[in-house]
């Protein structure tokens, strides 16, 4: 008896362990599922000085279909280029079926109004709406986008530039349906209430659909840096070098040692300021030549354009050039042909103003910032294209290098800048010849500066 007694103690203390190592196993599993699914949160959220404009073009007349396949699920940018107005309506989830109701989110816009809302096991509710006449579907040529982020649990709409700033309409997700939009991986769409291909072929020239893996989460900075530390990671105040994308960083390096003082001539920036307020001089005399070139006349609204080697072809224009803005002087707002772009101060400051889109109705700006020596900007396709340049200083002129490219794979080569007249009453083009060349340039300056009384 004692024998069975202590057989059977053995036998329990057995099953003890067993149960014991199979709890250890379980939240071995647990804790491996758990750090898994951080992980994977971490990798799907993309570093936000990375973020581009979507390039992936997705057409459904060529596709012959109104659904496409998501490249990341849960995260994603749909932009929609149209040329004539036209209302649409988009219907994201986890199924290739559009009629799916399980969870989707829809986007709709019309000439009346804009509507966010969602459709969980068949019941739809409004998530945020908008009849505001800026955010509705406006006349004419535009874009529209749309992003959705499970990790940060947003749904963005706007207008636009394709960035944080162009938001209009903002909603949240809840956590609970942070799963539920993970899953997301196709998006439907329609026009005007219609999927039916065949009889919206009219416009299959007049619309554009773009897709893009990232979300718009935040601005990226405007102000370049070639290092950064953490403090300016953590208010977004610069963006790398690194993370620019070429010809970006090429343009950079090429302007960022050029020096336009020297030991020959140590006063040019002396010699252009003396020439832009003597009557006599050849800034002051080229600069009210120039008062009509926007429009109606202003002196104000002219600055100097000095080119810097030969037009190659690879930009509007030729690629490098000098500007000289004398104090109170400014650009008209106008569009850069989605060319690449590097601006570095070399004297005085400049101020910034970015613009959602080249617009007379929408003439307000989105951002702001004023530059100083040797701090440099920069634009991209489809990024910081739009703006206006002002030297706001009271007495000092500034001078900038600007040097830009495209990439011929990426964009018709557009010679012009588009821009909207003094008047503020039409958007006209502007082909950037030179006011002169810099050698010549410079060999004015230094003879007004030695002749100088």
């Amino acid at each position: 008896m004692v024998k069975v007694t202590k057989e059977v103690e053995t036998i329990k203390q057995q099953m003890m362990l067993v149960n014991g190592f199979q709890l250890t196993i379980e939240k071995l599993v647990t804790t491996l599922q758990q750090q898994l699914e951080k992980t994977n949160d971490h990798i799907s959220q993309p570093n936000d000085n990375d973020f581009s404009p979507p390039t992936n073009v997705w057409c459904p007349w060529r596709s012959d279909s109104c659904t496409e396949k998501i490249i990341r699920p849960g995260q994603m940018t749909i932009v929609m280029e149209q040329e004539v107005s036209l209302p649409f309506a988009l219907y994201l989830s986890a199924s290739n079926d559009p009629n799916d109701s399980r969870y989707v989110i829809h986007f709709s816009i019309d000439k009346y109004r804009v509507k966010i809302g969602k459709t969980v096991n068949g019941i739809t509710t409004i998530i945020n709406e908008t009849i505001h006449h800026e955010y509705i579907l406006q006349e004419g040529k535009n874009i529209y986008w749309l992003s959705i982020d499970h990790v940060n649990l947003f749904i963005k709409y706007g207008h636009g530039e394709v960035r944080d700033r162009s938001t209009l309409l903002k909603s949240g997700v809840s956590l609970e349906e942070k799963n539920s939009v993970g899953q997301i991986q196709y998006v439907h769409v329609s026009f005007n209430g219609s999927r039916i291909l065949s009889e919206l072929t009219r416009y299959e020239d007049k619309v554009k659909f773009k897709i893009g893996q990232y979300p718009v989460v935040l601005d990226p900075p405007l102000l370049v840096a070639n290092t950064t530390n953490l403090d300016h990671y953590l208010h977004n105040s610069f963006i790398l070098l690194s993370r620019l994308k070429e010809p970006c960083q090429s343009l950079y390096l090429d302007i960022i040692g050029w020096k336009f003082q020297d030991d020959a001539f140590p006063h040019l920036y002396e010699a252009i300021e003396y020439s832009i307020r003597n009557e006599s001089g050849w800034c002051y005399k080229t600069l009210r030549k120039k008062a009509s070139t926007f429009g109606v006349s202003d002196i104000h609204a002219t600055y100097l354009r000095i080119t810097i080697g030969s037009n190659m072809g690879t930009s509007p224009g030729v690629p490098y050039v000098l500007e000289i803005w004398p104090p109170g002087h400014f650009s008209p707002i106008h569009s850069h042909a989605s060319t690449y772009g590097i601006i570095r101060v070399l004297h005085g400051e400049i101020n910034v103003k970015i613009y959602r889109t080249l617009s007379l109705k929408k003439m307000k700006h989105i951002h702001e910032a004023t530059f100083y020596e040797n701090q440099v900007t920069w634009l991209s396709p489809g990024l910081n294209q739009v703006h206006k340049l002002e030297n706001k200083s009271p007495n000092k002129s500034c001078i900038t290098i600007q040097a830009y490219e495209y990439i011929s794979d990426e964009v018709n080569h557009y010679e012009f800048f588009d821009y909207i007249d003094n008047n503020g009453s039409s958007i006209k083009n502007f082909k950037p010849v030179p006011d002169l060349d810099y050698t010549e340039f410079k060999n004015i300056m230094i003879t007004e500066w030695n002749n100088r009384n």
